[in-house]
């Protein structure tokens, strides 16, 4: 069974965004990272999902934001 991508929307500056990133790396999650900030399709992409802001983790139908481990590793 193929799992489903998870992607995560960032910005520049944001430290939960990175605190998103640490926790999905040390539990050896794949995912890919689109930077809303330098990225304009990234951007659409992430206007396109109605978000309150980033950090943003996706995994098709689901969704957290900000940062919360618990909501995390449900996701992975």
């Amino acid at each position: 069974m193929i799992s489903e991508p998870i992607t995560v929307y960032i910005s520049k500056g944001c430290p939960y965004c990175e605190k998103v990133i640490a926790h999905l790396e040390e539990h050896d999650a794949t995912f890919q990272v689109k930077n809303v900030s330098e990225d304009d399709d990234a951007f659409k992409e992430w206007k396109s999902i109605n978000p309150m802001g980033t950090p943003l983790t996706v995994k098709g139908d689901r969704q957290v934001l900000g940062f919360s481990a618990e909501k995390l590793d449900a996701l992975i």
